[in-house]
């Protein structure tokens, strides 16, 4: 059942690890990609400007830093969010003339982070590397497509009731398979439908042995 208080979280709180990046800064994180982030905005909401946006204002502590407090709103103008971000404005000794850019997207991405943006980032789902091998899976067109074929074969499989059926399933299949099982990301789910094609073919075996 659909839970529409949580429908927007659901569809984008899963991240695609290829608009990611590993920060070695303040003990390790998981960066994500800015434009990902304002394209899945733009998929959900429509284009910037005119189905969301936001709006900032500059604050300037007096500790070489800008804090930009960046308000979204989404749908309508009054339907907001505010969060802050904040750069330094010095790299070493070198001015950092993207600080103020830099501190406008910490606080947007902290703002779409509140509607569940990316939120498996934030949630520390990142620190786990089965997790972010199951999302390069997920996000993967090859690995979706396989999945999508998997789920036939598992219907497929299911209705074979004779050695002569599951034998044409694995003629038909068996390139499918053998590809499958030479790509890491799709593996797994190869090896899964090929351990119910042996679990039938068990089945089916036996009972043609004790008919005869």
């Amino acid at each position: 059942m659909s839970n529409k208080k949580t429908d927007l979280w659901d569809a984008v709180c899963k991240t695609d690890p290829s608009h990611t990046k590993q920060v070695a800064q303040r003990g390790g994180f998981t960066a994500i990609d800015a434009m990902y982030q304002i394209h899945q905005a733009t998929i959900q909401f429509g284009p910037a400007g005119i189905g969301w946006g936001w709006d900032f204002e500059l604050i300037w502590p007096p500790n070489d830093s800008v804090v930009a407090k960046v308000t979204l709103w989404h749908g309508k103008k009054d339907q907001t969010i505010t969060q802050a971000g904040q750069k330094r404005l010095n790299q070493g000794d070198k001015p950092d003339e993207d600080a103020v850019k830099k501190a406008v997207t910490d606080g947007l991405t902290k703002c779409l982070s509140y509607l569940g943006f990316n939120a498996d980032v934030f949630l520390g789902k990142f620190d786990d590397n089965k997790y972010v091998a199951a999302m390069k899976a997920e996000h993967d067109p090859i690995a979706r497509e396989f999945h999508d074929w998997a789920k036939m074969a598992t219907i497929d499989l299911g209705n074979v009731t004779t050695e002569k059926e599951l034998t044409t399933w694995l003629k038909t299949n068996k390139a499918t398979v053998d590809d499958a099982l030479a790509t890491p990301a799709i593996k797994a789910e190869a090896m899964a439908v090929m351990a119910q094609y042996q679990k039938i073919k068990s089945e089916i075996v036996p009972q043609k042995e004790e008919a005869a």
